[in-house]
């Protein structure tokens, strides 16, 4: 059963400063190809299919969000049902970009979610993932204006499990066969956004 329960099929508020690196991720790497780990409603890939042309899947755990997706048939073909742990025939072969937009944190097992990016992306392929920035100085003042209940929510259902700081998302990525790059953004003061772009090391692709 789907943890995530979409009530439309437009693009969500953080898009407004995740789309400017996304689509010069696509740029920067010439992709050819996009696969999204955790596609939500679609929105963002059919952002990305009427302003590049390329070869486009999607993929989420929510049927909620893929129903949106669809549109009633109108993108079948685009958008799938699954999760990292899944094997289906209909993802295609590899690609030259794997995005996966405000997903990590989500994420129970981390290596398992990067084994499976691995196997959909083509030799000298890119990732590119963001993930809610913390820091030390973004914790203490949650605490100090009293939010750090409600940025944590362990009522929150599929929410946030991992919070992650610059350094440790450069570990779990080396140490998963990645070079990544990691560069913060956002709309605030304190930044709002991690980006990681990466490809895997050599020997490990």
């Amino acid at each position: 059963m789907s943890i995530y329960n979409y009530t439309s099929s437009g693009l969500a508020h953080s898009y407004k400063w995740h789309l400017p690196m996304v689509e010069n991720v696509i740029l920067e790497t010439n992709a050819a190809s996009v696969f999204e780990v955790g596609c939500g409603n679609g929105s963002l890939g059919k952002h990305i299919m009427s302003k590049f042309e390329l070869d486009y899947q999607g993929m989420d755990t929510s049927s909620k969000g893929i129903e949106y997706a669809k549109e009633n048939g109108k993108f079948d073909d685009k958008f799938l049902l699954g999760d990292v742990t899944c094997v289906n025939e209909n993802l295609g072969g590899c690609y030259d970009l794997c995005i996966s937009i405000d997903v990590i944190e989500h994420i129970t097992n981390l290596s398992g979610y990067l084994t499976f990016i691995k196997q959909r992306l083509k030799p000298g392929g890119v990732i590119f993932v963001s993930t809610t920035y913390h820091s030390y100085l973004k914790f203490l003042l949650l605490a100090i204006l009293g939010k750090m209940s409600s940025h944590v929510d362990p009522l929150w259902p599929g929410g946030r499990c991992k919070f992650f700081s610059k350094d440790q998302l450069m570990k779990l990525f080396l140490e998963n066969g990645f070079i990544p790059e990691i560069s913060t953004g956002g709309l605030r003061l304190i930044p709002s956004s991690f980006y990681v772009t990466a490809k895997l090391a050599p020997g490990r692709e």
